[in-house]
């Protein structure tokens, strides 16, 4: 019998290497340019640029506006609360008044309404 000849191995495939990302290549340049335009260049220094660029958050107009702001609307519920509570039987008698005006003239009504 004839012998068959031995197929060669296949050539061994070397794996190109991972790309990994530095810091230097992470960020694309147009994104780090976009950054630079609109945060001073604060945003990507380091992970930090919160504490820095709020060192006294009172100092900035928007934190100070935004804060009155929120207290306005907290003192707002709490005394529209206080409001309608003194007011309560005023209201109660109006719902009464209503009630029975609506009562007298259609009785038929079902009283749900």
């Amino acid at each position: 019998m004839a012998e068959i000849p031995a197929t060669p191995p296949p050539p061994a495939v070397v794996a190109p290497k991972p790309v990994v990302a530095t810091r230097a290549t992470a960020v694309p340049d147009s994104i780090k340019k976009l950054y630079r335009e609109y945060s001073k260049d604060q945003i990507l220094d380091s992970r930090y640029w919160p504490t820095r660029l709020w060192v006294d958050p009172w100092a900035s107009q928007s934190y100070r506006r935004g804060a009155m702001a929120l207290a306005a609307l907290i003192g707002g519920i709490i005394g529209a609360g206080i409001f309608i509570g003194e007011l309560s039987v005023l209201f109660s008698a109006l719902h009464r008044w209503i009630f029975m005006t609506s009562a007298r003239i259609a009785p038929d009504l079902p009283l749900w309404v």
